[in-house]
């Protein structure tokens, strides 16, 4: 439902858009609007190097659960996780950098 005029409306029924706030940085916001009063929701919002990060991440918790499933000692494993768990904090971190430039107060 909307914060601003609670408007409730079904999820599937949310249409994302994107828009360029920086071509040179390749910076890219996803949103949605509340059909009935148009109040925007940022969903995400990244950069060229975020956006590869992102994709390394998935690459790294593939690994993961391959090492799992081949059955890796706890302790690769725990290193492996700690390591992923790091790179995912770095991720959110450089995420959060991002809305606090692009946006008022979020």
């Amino acid at each position: 439902y909307c914060d601003k005029c609670h408007f409730e409306w079904d999820t599937k029924d949310i249409v994302f858009q994107e828009i360029e706030l920086n071509e040179a940085e390749g910076t890219k916001m996803r949103f949605y609007q509340c059909p009935e009063c148009g109040e925007e929701y940022i969903v995400d919002i990244t950069d060229r190097e975020l956006r590869k990060k992102i994709s390394i991440l998935k690459k790294m918790k593939r690994k993961y659960v391959r090492m799992y499933n081949n059955h890796e000692s706890q302790v690769k494993l725990r290193n492996y996780g700690e390591r992923l768990e790091r790179f995912q904090n770095e991720i959110i971190l450089h995420e959060r950098e991002l809305r606090k430039r692009w946006t008022r107060a979020e």
